[in-house]
């Protein structure tokens, strides 16, 4: 089957021998459209080859695009997607209008390289792959094949141990519109606060995704000096963590459309949300990991 630039190619043969014929412009198009159908170039695409090849010896003309002047097109080259690349992995929280001026290409090629080239999308405020890679799924699958072969063996006793954590934003207010949801959370830096509080045994078993404050130096340092075992995550996969697919999207709902003047309210009503939940709903959602 014939490409669409061998067909264009083929298009401007007819208008060229058509034009060397002496035939009137006029019909040129309709004649071509009951021949090529939908696939037929537009009529002043028409108009304008046949200007281009009037007065042309058939034998010199050329079908082919002519170079024209002007920047060359090289913002996808490798040494950019490189990098686009090394900025977003060094700071997955950089905004996509931050990167133009350090690599010096427009807005347009690096919306380009990071969405189309890369594969990046953005989610909780993080540009992660939108595909994971052949290795990553490979790595993800032999993971978790280990966990759930461990889950057979040791039951409930397994997900009574695991103890999961992570971290998210909480803002002042979080309009319950889907669209201005997004735009606040964008937008509104200050006045955000974290939550954490950790308790735990050396029987406990750590688990969660692979964000920074997971996998810092200081973080893996005081895991080891507290003798914590930590599960194995696979790469960018934060519907294996608890307070990912679970937690947080239960806190959120309940946070939506509720106003909040300082950080101090905006922790005590987390605090008064996270107490008023039962046992049994946070074992609800560790057995969701199975």
């Amino acid at each position: 089957m014939a490409t669409s630039n061998d067909l264009l190619i083929k298009q401007r043969s007819v208008i060229e021998f058509l034009a060397a014929e002496g035939c009137s412009a006029a019909n040129f198009h309709a004649r071509m459209k009951t021949v090529y159908g939908e696939m037929c170039i537009s009529d002043c695409a028409v108009r304008k080859w046949v200007r281009i090849f009037k007065g042309e010896d058939p034998r010199e003309t050329i079908l082919c695009d002519r170079k024209r002047s002007g920047r060359p097109l090289t913002a996808s080259v490798t040494a950019h997607r490189e990098k686009v690349d090394c900025m977003i992995r060094a700071n997955r929280r950089v905004k996509q209008k931050e990167i133009p001026n350090a690599v010096d290409i427009s807005k347009e090629r690096v919306h380009h390289i990071v969405t189309t080239v890369l594969g990046y999308r953005k989610v909780s405020a993080r540009w992660v792959p939108r595909q994971l890679t052949v290795e990553m799924k490979a790595q993800r699958k032999v993971m978790c094949t280990q966990l759930l072969e461990r889950y057979n063996a040791e039951g409930e006793a397994f997900l009574q141990r695991i103890l999961t954590g992570g971290e998210s934003w909480v803002r002042h207010y979080d309009p319950k519109c889907k669209a201005q949801s997004i735009g606040t959370k964008l937008l509104q830096n200050q006045g955000s606060s974290r939550l954490r509080r950790v308790r735990c045994d050396k029987n406990s078993i750590l688990q969660h995704d692979n964000a920074l404050p997971h996998t810092s130096r200081q973080t893996q340092d005081a895991l080891r000096q507290l003798e914590l075992t930590t599960l194995p995550r696979p790469a960018y996969s934060p519907d294996l963590a608890p307070s990912d697919y679970y937690l947080f999207p239960q806190l959120k709902k309940y946070l939506k459309g509720h106003h909040y003047d300082n950080d101090e309210e905006v922790i005590a009503d987390v605090r008064k949300w996270c107490r008023g939940q039962s046992s049994e709903f946070f074992a609800d959602g560790v057995r969701q990991l199975v």
